[in-house]
């Protein structure tokens, strides 16, 4: 035991050093705008440098192909990035690291969203409807309703008569509550937020369609940090739920604890994405 404890408190100093002249750069491809979350993932942020005993930073990107470009040129040393824009980044540039457990569930959805005043029941409905998605690297934003509608129906671009792309799911979800866009493809867990917040933020919102379940977007290291480094952070997050400080972090970001994650919990989604690219 005491040979365990020595080994780990060493590791700890090792990680500790090897960023005492430049800070953990933590990204963030929020699926929400950075004014709803920031203050929430600095948090986050913050305890994690703390009990690592070094300095951090965050970098966040709206744009999800951004973030996937700092991970894979080793710009950021780990990041909370969308399923989708997981899958896109070059293989072997990154290792997952852990994954948040929402509501006891580590899965997610799509939802097809459509505001009350337009005349649809199910997603054909919507044929001739303006459409909003979030990013083309997004899973429940862009990949599923794109092989959804492809699959049933056909592509997009031509199913409906104008699709937007707004940048983040909260946007989305503006915009048709709104009825300035007819309907939007949108993550489950950023609507049921946005509704606990406040009825009126989905009061012109109704839900027709809701995709099966997905793997949720995880936190995963960029090749700039070791794989003692990653045992480490991931340790950190893993027991996050147990410390006090740490439950008050996560309750903040409607997360009940981290777990380790399988890339085998994202087939369906790699599925979605081959299908995607080989119909372009």
């Amino acid at each position: 035991m005491r040979f365990i404890l020595f080994t780990i408190v060493a590791i700890c100093l090792t990680f500790s050093s090897a960023f005492a002249e430049s800070p953990l750069k933590y990204g963030i491809s929020s699926m929400l705008s950075a004014s709803n979350t920031f203050i929430h993932y600095e948090e986050l942020n913050s305890y994690i440098a703390e009990k690592l005993g070094i300095t951090s930073e965050i970098i966040h990107k709206e744009n999800y192909s951004d973030m996937n470009r700092l991970i894979e040129n080793q710009q950021v040393d780990f990041a909370s990035i969308c399923t989708g824009a997981m899958l896109y980044l070059n293989e072997g540039s990154y290792q997952l690291v852990a994954a948040p457990e929402i509501d006891g569930k580590t899965t997610y959805s799509s939802l097809i969203i459509k505001n009350k005043n337009v005349q649809a029941d199910l997603p054909e409905d919507l044929k001739g409807k303006t459409f909003a998605m979030t990013d083309r690297l997004s899973n429940t934003g862009f990949l599923f309703p794109t092989y959804y509608f492809s699959r049933n129906f056909s592509a997009p671009e031509q199913f409906f008569s104008k699709v937007f792309f707004t940048g983040t799911h909260d946007k989305s979800i503006y915009l048709v509550n709104k009825g300035v866009v007819d309907a939007a493809a949108v993550d489950n867990l950023v609507y049921d937020n946005l509704k606990s917040q406040s009825e009126n933020n989905v009061r012109n919102i109704e839900i027709i369609h809701e995709s099966p379940e997905f793997g949720i977007p995880p936190i995963v290291a960029s090749k700039k940090m070791t794989s003692d480094e990653i045992k480490i952070l991931r340790q950190i997050l893993l027991n996050m739920h147990q410390d006090k400080q740490g439950k008050k972090i996560l309750e903040e970001l409607m997360i009940d604890r981290f777990t380790v994650p399988d890339i085998s919990v994202y087939a369906n989604v790699i599925k979605m994405r081959d299908y995607v690219e080989n119909n372009k």
